[in-house]
C-alpha cells in the first residue's frame, strides 16, 4: 500500500493468525469426535455389558476443556461470540465504530488479565504437584496447561480485530 510495504506485511501476519486459529479449531473438532466416541463407548459398556467405566467422564471433561480453549480464538475471529447489538443499531455509525473499538480493546484487556490468572493457576498446580482426584489420577497441569495457551491465542486473535479498524482494507481479502 505505502512505499515501505508495511501494510501488506501487516495483513500477511493477520492472515497467518487466521490460519493458526483455523488449525486450532480443527484440533478442537477432532477432540469433540473423541468425546463422542468416549460417550458412546460408555453407553455401551454401561447399558449393554453392565460394566460402567470410571474414567470416561473425567477424560471427556478434560477433552472438553481443550475444546473450549482451543476453539475460543477461532470463534472470536469469525465473530461468533454472543453479544447484544440492538443498542448499537440505534446509534449513528460514528458512535457504533467508537463503541466497537472500545469493546474490542476492553475484551483484549480482559483476556490479558485472564491469561495472567491462568498462568498463575498452572504455576500453582506445578509447584504444589496437584493431581486429579478421579480414577485417572493425572497431573492437573496436563488439564490446566491448555488454558494459558488458549487465552494467548484469543489475545492474539484480538490484535487483528483491533488492527482492522486502523489499517487500510486488505488487498487480498476474499469478498
Amino acid at each position: 500500500m505505502n512505499g515501505s510495504g508495511r501494510v501488506p506485511r501487516a495483513w500477511a501476519w493477520l492472515r497467518w493468525v487466521d490460519r493458526v486459529n483455523g488449525v486450532l479449531v480443527k484440533v478442537a473438532s477432532v477432540l469433540v469426535l473423541c468425546i463422542l466416541v468416549l460417550t458412546l463407548g460408555e453407553v455401551v459398556t454401561r447399558y449393554v455389558f453392565h460394566d460402567p467405566s470410571t474414567w470416561t467422564l473425567p477424560a471427556a471433561a478434560y477433552l472438553l476443556l481443550y475444546v473450549v480453549y482451543l476453539g475460543t480464538a477461532h470463534t472470536l475471529q469469525v465473530d461468533g461470540h454472543v453479544r447484544v447489538e440492538f443498542v448499537l443499531e440505534l446509534l449513528p455509525p460514528r458512535w457504533r465504530r467508537a463503541l466497537d473499538i472500545l469493546s474490542e480493546c476492553l475484551g483484549f484487556v480482559f483476556v490479558v488479565v485472564f491469561g495472567y490468572l491462568t498462568v498463575r493457576l498452572v504455576e500453582i498446580t506445578v509447584v504444589q504437584g496437584q493431581y486429579d482426584e478421579t480414577t485417572l489420577h493425572i497431573p492437573l497441569v496436563l488439564a490446566n496447561i491448555v488454558m494459558p495457551f488458549g487465552v494467548l491465542f484469543m489475545a492474539i486473535a484480538y490484535i487483528p480485530r483491533i488492527a482492522r479498524y486502523f489499517l487500510p482494507d486488505d488487498p487480498q481479502r476474499e469478498p
